[in-house]
C-alpha cells in the first residue's frame, strides 16, 4: 500500500509566490495572517518556513499583543539590507 504524502498544512502558493500561515485566536476568534516567503521555489519556502517555526510562539504573541496588526520579526528575505 502507498503511503500518501503529507501537505505541508502552513505553506499556501499565491499569486507567484509562497507564504506562511499563521494561525492564532483573538477574542475568541480565530485568525490567520500570512507571511510571505518571497520565493518561488517550494524547496526554498520549506527552508524559510522552518525558520518561522522556530520563532512561531513569540509571533503568536506578538499577533495578540498588537491586536493582528504586526507579527514583531524581520526575517532576512523580508529585509531590504543587502547584506548577509
Amino acid at each position: 500500500m502507498k503511503r500518501k504524502r503529507q501537505k505541508a498544512k502552513n505553506l499556501k502558493w499565491r499569486r507567484g509566490k509562497w507564504y506562511y500561515r499563521v494561525y492564532y485566536r483573538l477574542f475568541g476568534e480565530n485568525k490567520e495572517k500570512q507571511i510571505p516567503l518571497k520565493t518561488s521555489s517550494k524547496v526554498e519556502a520549506r527552508e524559510r518556513s522552518s525558520e518561522v517555526e522556530k520563532v512561531l510562539p513569540d509571533i503568536k504573541q506578538n499577533l495578540i499583543q498588537s491586536g493582528g496588526k504586526e507579527y514583531g520579526f524581520i526575517f532576512p528575505w523580508l529585509s531590504d539590507s543587502t547584506r548577509t
